[in-house]
């Protein structure tokens, strides 16, 4: 016998990098006991290399090729997932219509200030931030102005640097999950 859908639902958190949605997807995870998957630590896995080795041998749209192979087979597990995928990954069609009727997305809004605050000693690591260490701000200000549109597409919106964006979260992952 098939398994309700429920049990094959996704909760994918979309936001900008640094917003903190690998450490959101942990605190859900840990709290509803549904596993979570980090889109580029599995990207990585899979591959045998870096983000920012990906990028570097691939360039962007081949690497973004990758990023959609990968998100497409994580959506496609049949259990539920608590889903984290970099900061760009929503910020495509292709991307987006893979998730349209069966999955909760949730944007985790933060403040510029709080992601350069987060981000300024990651630039190593962030393939799409590694040569603006003078001018980060205005950076991840170009960014965010480019993929808002895309990340407000989510079904719920939780400001990351409110206090209670935890519970927040919680609140919704609970009711998704459960009903």
């Amino acid at each position: 016998m098939a398994k309700p859908k429920y049990e094959y639902r996704k909760l994918i958190l979309w936001g900008m990098m640094g917003a903190g949605k690998t450490t959101a997807a942990r605190f859900l995870s840990s709290k509803l006991g549904i596993a979570m998957i980090d889109l580029d630590e599995y990207l990585s896995e899979r591959s045998g290399h870096t983000i920012q080795g990906l990028f570097s041998h691939l360039g962007e749209a081949g690497f973004r090729d990758r990023e959609h192979l990968a998100f497409r087979d994580v959506l496609a597990q049949p259990r539920p997932l608590i889903l984290a995928p970099g900061g760009g990954t929503p910020c495509f069609e292709r991307n987006n219509q893979l998730i349209r009727h069966h999955d909760m997305t949730i944007y985790l809004r933060c403040r510029i200030e709080t992601l350069v605050n987060r981000l300024k000693n990651e630039l190593n690591s962030r393939p799409l931030l590694a040569s603006h260490s003078e001018d980060l701000h205005q950076k991840i200000s170009q960014l965010l102005s480019e993929r808002t549109c895309w990340y407000e597409q989510a079904r719920f919106i939780v400001d990351a640097d409110d206090p209670d964006a935890d519970d927040r979260l919680l609140s919704l992952a609970t009711a998704f999950f459960t009903t």
